[in-house]
């Protein structure tokens, strides 16, 4: 991945004074860390278009500056932010419900709301899954995103537990196969 360096009057800047800027979106520490999270995700994608896959290690690197740390985790977050939406959207009629509107209507399993959780719940889970197949990990930031409607949050919070539940129990079968491997 081609790399980018921050300018050099913000390399100096502690990591404080970096959040403590953008707080303010048009201060010039913001708009240099908005350039740095362009930049990188842009470089990395520009990766997985080339090689024609994502490798894990590309979002996990070694800064160089505090003001870099912070705009590759943002890069880093925006990244997955895209990769793990996929395009699971909930149906318009079902973005303005509540959460206690939706949970409400889970007790009946054939409600078009419990079904609308249903068909967000495989498609997520279908995500996380193929993620953790290529990588060999959930990364922790997926319990970060931030659901843009209530169902939505409903069907990642699901869908996150019973893929950690499934990882777990594959992580552990494949444990127990390889000590009693290791026995014989």
């Amino acid at each position: 991945m081609s790399e980018v360096e921050p300018k050099r009057e913000f390399q100096s800047l502690n990591k404080d004074a970096v959040r403590a800027a953008l707080a303010d979106p048009a201060s010039q520490i913001s708009v240099e860390v908005a350039r740095l999270v362009k930049s990188y995700t842009a470089s990395f994608w520009r990766y997985v278009a080339e090689a024609g896959y994502m490798r894990a290690e590309l979002l996990h690197f070694e800064p160089s500056w505090p003001i870099e740390a912070i705009a590759r985790r943002l890069a880093r977050a925006a990244i997955q932010e895209r990769t793990f939406r996929c395009a699971v959207t909930p149906k318009p009629e079902f973005q303005s419900l509540g959460k206690d509107a939706v949970l409400e209507a889970l007790a009946d399993p054939k409600s078009r709301i419990a079904v609308e959780v249903g068909r967000l719940f495989r498609r997520h889970t279908a995500n996380y899954q193929k993620h953790f197949d290529r990588f060999g990990y959930l990364p922790t930031d997926l319990e970060h995103l931030k659901p843009r409607w209530p169902i939505e949050g409903i069907a990642m919070r699901l869908a996150m537990d019973a893929t950690q539940k499934s990882t777990c129990r594959q992580a552990h079968s494949e444990t127990m196969s390889w000590l009693a491997n290791k026995r014989k």
